[in-house]
């Protein structure tokens, strides 16, 4: 706050002016003239001789931005309104003591400009922005005059007070999160499925944070790296519709801005925006995959997903853990099969050859997403990687849970008790 401003009154001699005799009044007059003064020209009385006041108010690169409402980021480190204020440039202008008191001394008029004690300054630049939200920094001007003995009339002009509202804004992404879901489909919750190869397509879900909540505030949302869109006027919400792509984006990212609606009522961009990396997946079964293969643990087995085998094929067809129907893959009702997609017979007996063994032509026929029923003294079902080897199962039998196989590991199994059992027949589904 700027000290007190106080100074000797000042004369000036005041060639007289019609505006003069109404400051006075008609009272005055009649005063004037009983005392036997010699009469004023009233032609030489001057407005140029008074002050001119400043009015005052709070600016913002020079013009007056008396109420209105501005934005900045919040700062975590927390800070003070005047911090605040000084960041946007907001300050106020001066003010004069316009105090006018006049009268006669011989044949002139004279004024003085009685200089009151003028406090001003800013009222709260020292409290703390403690949170996001709006801050209103305040400036007042106070004329606190005193009037001299002997002297009547008011002459205080203030205090005058006026404001604007700062907020201090923070707009966050708070989903996804990179957390586990742990329900069906089982994954994190940043991984989406596209639509073109997956059945039961999977978006993702995101969610922000804008505060404080405000009529001049919006979020607005955008995806880069080709991992689809949001749709429109969601894009405009706090939870967004996510439309997705018709291909795979690894490392796609969502991008929350917030837009401030200006003194002309039209959208701006605050440059204040969170962003979110995020995968879309060809297939349920490529991000089953991939959180297998996660650098951080197997996902499934290390959050105890458990299903069967049955469950796992479903899992990686269409995101659902049904476990009915091991002998048959999740796109067909039956086990109704023809001669051909037989690609492995033998019989029970472990004594006699093999009918039908399998050739390197069987594993050629074999595409990403097609699942084979193993069956013998245990039935089985796992779906092909497409890696040209392995093979993708739930094995609750052993132990292993989820995990990858080769055909090898189904020509013949152990029991519990050690027993060689014999895989009789391995039948392939292709994908549909």
């Amino acid at each position: 706050m700027a000290a007190p401003n106080t100074s000797n009154r000042s004369r000036k001699a005041l060639r007289p002016g019609i505006a003069h005799w109404a400051i006075l009044g008609g009272a005055a007059l009649i005063a004037l003239f009983a005392i036997g003064l010699p009469p004023v020209n009233t032609e030489r009385i001057s407005h140029a001789c008074q002050p001119t006041p400043i009015p005052p108010y709070i600016r913002k690169d020079g013009g007056n931005v008396d109420g209105m409402t501005f934005y900045t980021a919040y700062d975590p480190t927390n800070g003070t309104v005047g911090q605040y204020r000084a960041r946007l440039n907001i300050d106020a202008t001066g003010a004069v003591d316009n105090d006018l008191r006049f009268f006669v001394q011989g044949p002139q008029w004279v004024y003085e400009e009685l200089m009151d004690d003028l406090t001003q300054g800013w009222t709260n630049d020292n409290n703390p922005v403690t949170a996001r939200g709006a801050y209103s920094p305040s400036f007042t001007w106070d004329d606190a005059a005193v009037i001299p003995p002997g002297e009547g009339g008011n002459r205080k002009d203030g205090p005058l007070s006026k404001s604007v509202t700062i907020l201090a804004v923070q707009g966050l992404i708070t989903g996804p999160s990179h957390q586990w879901v742990n329900s069906a489909p089982y994954r994190l919750d940043h991984q989406g499925v596209t639509t073109t190869s997956a059945r039961n397509p999977c978006p993702v879900s995101f969610q922000g944070s804008l505060l404080p909540q405000h009529n001049r505030l919006r979020p607005f949302w955008e995806i880069t790296g080709g991992g689809g869109t949001f749709q429109s006027p969601t894009d405009y919400s706090l939870s967004p519709t996510h439309v997705l792509p018709s291909s795979a984006a690894q490392g796609a990212t969502a991008i929350m801005h917030v837009q401030f609606k200006n003194e002309s009522n039209e959208w701006e961009d605050t440059g204040i925006s969170d962003d979110q990396v995020f995968d879309i997946f060809d297939s349920h079964l490529s991000r089953d995959l991939a959180n297998d293969a996660d650098p951080e643990g197997d996902q499934l087995n290390s959050h105890n997903v458990e299903t069967n085998c049955k469950g796992a094929a479903n899992h990686a067809y269409k995101g659902t853990v049904e476990q009915t129907g091991i002998e048959f893959p999740p796109w067909k009702s039956s086990d109704d099969h023809t001669e051909e997609q037989v690609l492995y017979k033998a019989p029970q007996d472990v004594n006699l050859p093999v009918e039908n063994p399998w050739t390197a032509e069987d594993t050629a026929k074999l595409q990403r997403g097609d699942c084979l029923t193993i069956l013998g003294w245990i039935g089985h079902i796992v779906t092909v990687t497409g890696d040209g080897t392995t093979l993708w199962e739930y094995n609750g039998k052993s132990g292993t849970n989820f995990g990858k196989k080769t055909v090898e590991d189904y020509t013949g199994w152990l029991t519990d008790d050690g027993q060689f059992r014999r895989v009789t027949e391995i039948i392939h589904w292709s994908m549909e």
